[in-house]
């Protein structure tokens, strides 16, 4: 959790993650796959109408390599329970002490007026092919008055229809 402050006062509450996935290499060994498989960046963000603010985070679990590469002969022929108490110690040796990490964050400013501005030009659109009423009338009246007016001269068309 990671808490944004501007001249000491709160702007937002960031909560990015990274998740990991086991790999299905056997040859990253049974306790590296979970440390070397598929990870992911859950993106911490705060969005509002001035700006949107995110930052997400890349641990580096460099220090654990040792370890890793240590309990991988040692645990290759446990049970998947003992090999998961195993990753399980690996974590919280992480989470008691953390090494380093970065963090990326990035400041957007007025994201929100760009949304804001589709639906200006979306509601535009809409007023633009929206037929207006009194247009409508007037070329209705026009049809109308040139099928009453007497004298009118037949086309083609005109000829070969019944009167």
């Amino acid at each position: 959790m990671l808490e944004v402050r501007r001249g000491g006062r709160l702007v937002a509450t960031l909560r990015p993650s990274r998740g990991y996935y086991p790999s299905s290499d056997p040859g990253e060994g049974p306790i590296g796959r979970f440390f070397d498989g598929e990870s992911t960046s859950e993106v911490g963000l705060r969005a509002g109408a001035r700006r949107d603010v995110w930052t997400s985070i890349q641990p580096d679990i460099g220090p654990l390599r040792r370890l890793i590469d240590d309990a991988n002969p040692r645990f290759a022929t446990s049970s998947a329970n003992v090999q998961g108490l195993v990753v399980a110690g690996l974590v919280a040796h992480y989470e008691g002490k953390p090494p380093p990490a970065t963090f990326r964050f990035i400041v957007s400013p007025l994201v929100e007026w760009i949304w804001f501005g589709g639906l200006i030009v979306l509601f535009g659109g809409l007023i633009a092919i929206w037929p207006a009423a009194a247009f409508a009338q007037a070329r209705a009246a026009a049809a109308r008055a040139v099928r009453a007016r007497p004298g009118r001269r037949r086309g083609a068309a005109d000829a070969a229809a019944p009167v």
